[in-house]
């Protein structure tokens, strides 16, 4: 009976050593598989790039353009744009400064821009008649000079571009 008993003992023993073994292996293998994940991760992290192009769209989840990003007439510009592909608003960077344009259904405008060290409110109708108040450049027909208006002038324009009513 003590042979079984030592046996046994023995059997136990070694047991009990493998299943240490086994705890340490599991132990080391998870280790090592969240350092790999770590690196991995670490690897995936990009430095501050940069990335160019001549255009960014955003589209909506249709795929309509609903706004755009990227060189206008005047330089560049976002753009945001209606169902029908519009444009509905713009900001631009001309020379002259930043400008504001807001267009309603008629292609009736609202532009807010630097002009000449001033500033200009412009509202165009559908027809193309046109409003400024601010600083406004006016030719001469006679003689094609060009006249600057003070921020403190209004002024009207036919669908031509002649001045209609201008004050002061």
């Amino acid at each position: 009976m003590e042979t079984v008993t030592s046996e046994l003992t023995a059997v136990m023993n070694r047991l009990e050593k493998l299943e240490k073994q086994n705890c340490r292996f599991k132990q080391i293998g998870a280790l090592a598989l969240f350092l790999l994940g770590a690196v991995f991760l670490m690897g995936q992290t990009s430095p501050n790039r940069t990335v160019e192009a001549s255009e960014f769209i955003l589209r909506d989840s249709s795929g309509k353009k609903r706004a755009s990003l990227g060189m206008m007439l005047a330089g560049p510009g976002l753009a945001l744009h209606d169902d029908g592909g519009k444009v509905t608003a713009s900001l631009v960077a001309s020379p002259f400064g930043g400008a504001l344009s807001l267009y309603g259904g008629n292609r009736n405008a609202i532009n807010l821009m630097p002009l000449n060290g001033g500033a200009t409110l412009g509202l165009i109708d559908e027809n193309g008649f046109e409003t400024r108040v601010g600083t406004t450049d006016l030719v001469n027909p006679g003689t094609g000079e060009t006249r600057w208006t003070s921020a403190a002038s209004v002024v009207l324009f036919d669908k031509d571009k002649k001045v209609l009513w201008k004050a002061p």
